[in-house]
């Protein structure tokens, strides 16, 4: 997901001084410091969430509060972006809006839609 945002520039269309932006994910330490390690790219993300970390994954009740109340984010101002109709169910139940990635053009259209890009 993260390569095809990137390959069409939506990330910088996207990002903003007034967008703080996190990377959440649902993987084990060995696995994180891997990716990590072979895609410096990801450091664009000013706050990255790794579920062996905080010991919650995506689809577990509570991880989209906890983020919120941690960062002290506001959740009607928050978009959670995944491939995982599921997570973003989850993340709907705190009162985040949500985008199914499909592909880029896909999304590119949503966050317009939104009036965010």
């Amino acid at each position: 997901m993260y390569d095809a945002v990137m390959q069409e520039n939506l990330w910088r269309d996207f990002m903003g001084d007034e967008v703080t932006d996190f990377l959440l994910s649902d993987h084990i330490k060995e696995w994180v410091d891997y990716i990590l390690s072979t895609n410096q790219e990801l450091e664009v993300f000013k706050h990255q969430y790794f579920s062996y970390e905080y010991g919650l994954l995506k689809d577990d009740e509570g991880t989209f509060k906890y983020i919120l109340e941690k960062e002290k984010i506001i959740p009607s101002e928050t978009i959670f972006i995944d491939d995982s109709k599921d997570n973003i169910e989850m993340a709907n139940r705190e009162g985040i809006q949500g985008i199914v990635f499909q592909n880029a053009k896909q999304l590119e259209y949503e966050l317009k839609k939104m009036q965010i890009i």
